[in-house]
């Protein structure tokens, strides 16, 4: 009665049940700590956010580029381009890593200093690991002087996105937060420093964790998709996320993260890198393999399996209960998977460096609809290139579709679509054929609810890590309801048939791909498969 008597002095002939579930709901939202973005009246006191509420009625939200947080790993910023007049035979190089990664552990104790992929620093680099030319690095005043060594050009595969200069560090120093790594030639000549920078301790141990890259609005989705990613992968295995952010002027981004930073189950990285052009792809495509390198690095040592590029409207399914002890998909599945993958297949992990698995396309769901709630896709499996998962000991560099270069000895696995595939939501593709006058548009027409089941639980686990019913949750993350599936120019038959066709198409755009694709979609069972080969 007395809760009652407040509630009708604050909100006059408010019923019974309607403030005692406001009442609910905001003992709920302080203890937890979640809210959403846009509180106002019942909404905020339902919430009982008060930061929260005074960004969006002040306006006073916080921005990537401005947020600092107790978990945060390293500011990441552009480094001095470092220049070797005569490196090699008279030929100067001219030297642009985009980031530097302390990596300590059982795999050993050295600075990664990464560099996009270019043919002549991959050439110089073969000179550097044959001792035609030597460079050195050191930390301040030429302590533990060393020579580095190069990774990621060592191997034929195709696709390779970046190259990896190891400099040799003492186990010492691995506790602390700030290194200064001075370069240096063969002849002792000083050619630049870079800043390394970590924060001891925030990283454990796991078994399977995520990159999340970063993430911008959809004209179509909003950032819908995001929360849901991650309270999927959490509920199923996933035991932390590195979350990845750049100078983007994203007014809710920062609220989705927060719950995840606070509870300890992510750690942040923020390239302080800005956003340029009209384009969102152009900025984030090129940077998106930056930030898969600079993640495989930040697990080393801390994780044996990680996902490196699995985007947030992709959702990993097991489907065969017959790979676990009773017969029966266990719930932590996308943490467990994997070393029943590799059981199965007779080989020990060591020996493995990454696994490959198909991926279907679905439609997508109306605003306010839990992503996993579609139950139709398209007839055949998605004509792009398939996903995976690396093991961070036997894996050197990534690129978006597989491992580009990993330890000798080592092998990779593919699984078959009956196995394990993942789940594609997004908006619907005309997909450009060779020949065809019109570009194909293919129904998704097959039912698949094997993700359905999933639903339930992840709408109650976001209603209580944002405080907010899932289905208003969701639609404010949206920006636009999505656009209608269109009308199928093609049915049945006809569509398997000309999507096939489309595989011959990728094929003349990108040979590599499309024999990756290829040699994944019609396998059977569980097989050792390594990536494409340039050679091939």
């Amino acid at each position: 009665q007395a809760l009652l008597q407040l509630g009708q002095r604050i909100l006059p002939g408010m019923a019974l049940e309607a403030f005692l579930f406001s009442f609910v709901t905001f003992v709920f939202g302080v203890v937890y700590g979640r809210a959403c973005d846009t509180c106002d009246g019942l909404e905020l006191l339902q919430r009982g956010n008060a930061v929260r509420a005074e960004r969006a009625e002040h306006g006073t939200w916080t921005y990537p580029r401005d947020w600092k947080t107790d978990r945060d790993l390293a500011n990441v910023s552009r480094f001095q381009r470092i220049h070797w007049a005569g490196a090699h035979k008279n030929v100067d190089v001219a030297l642009d890593f985009f980031s530097a990664v302390p990596v300590f552990g059982k795999g050993g104790n050295y600075i990664a200093l990464l560099h996009s992929m270019s043919s002549e620093i991959a050439t110089w680099l073969t000179y550097l690991n044959t001792g035609e030319v030597s460079l050195f690095c050191s930390g301040p005043k030429g302590s533990h002087r060393t020579k580095v060594r190069g990774l990621g050009h060592e191997m034929a595969t195709a696709h390779k996105a970046h190259l990896v200069f190891l400099c040799d560090w003492p186990e010492e120093e691995k506790d602390l937060e700030r290194f200064e790594v001075f370069l240096e030639d063969g002849n002792g000549k000083q050619l630049g420093a870079i800043v390394a920078e970590q924060k001891h301790g925030l990283l454990q141990q796991y078994r399977t964790v995520a990159c999340l890259r970063d993430v911008w609005p959809h004209e179509k989705i909003g950032l819908r998709q995001l929360p849901q990613w991650m309270e999927f992968h959490l509920l199923h295995g996933v035991e932390h996320f590195l979350i990845y952010t750049v100078n983007l002027d994203s007014k809710v981004l920062v609220d989705l993260y927060e719950p995840y930073i606070k509870s300890g189950v992510a750690t942040r990285v923020h390239f302080n890198k800005e956003v340029v052009g009209a384009d969102p792809y152009s900025f984030h495509a090129p940077i998106h393999y930056d930030l898969m390198a600079d993640c495989l690095y930040r697990f080393k040592n801390h994780a044996t399996w990680i996902l490196p590029s699995i985007d947030i409207d992709e959702f990993i399914n097991m489907k065969d209960g017959n790979l676990f002890e009773g017969g029966k998909v266990p719930e932590d599945y996308v943490g467990s998977s994997w070393d029943a993958i590799v059981k199965h297949s007779g080989l020990e992990a060591s020996r493995v460096h990454s696994i490959a698995f198909n991926v279907y396309r679905f439609a997508q769901v109306q605003a306010g609809e839990v992503e996993l709630s579609s139950v139709l896709r398209e007839p055949i499996l998605q004509p792009t290139c398939p996903k995976y998962v690396v093991n961070a000991d036997n894996v050197n560099t990534v690129f978006v579709h597989w491992a580009t270069t990993w330890e000798k000895g080592t092998q990779g696995l593919a699984v078959n679509k009956d196995t394990l595939v993942l789940h594609h939501y997004r908006q619907p593709v005309a997909y450009n054929i060779e020949g065809r006058e019109t570009p194909l548009i293919v129904e998704t027409n097959t039912t698949d609810a094997s993700m359905e089941q999933y639903v339930p639980q992840l709408s109650r686990s976001l209603e209580a890590r944002f405080g907010e019913q899932t289905p208003h949750f969701l639609s404010r993350l949206s920006v636009v309801e999505p656009v209608p599936f269109q009308k199928s120019n093609l049915h049945g038959m006809d569509a398997i048939h000309e999507m096939e066709e489309m595989f011959e198409t990728l094929e003349a755009m990108d040979s590599a791909c499309a024999a990756w694709q290829r040699s994944i979609r019609n396998l059977k069972g569980i097989v050792s498969l390594d990536p494409p080969s340039t050679l091939q």
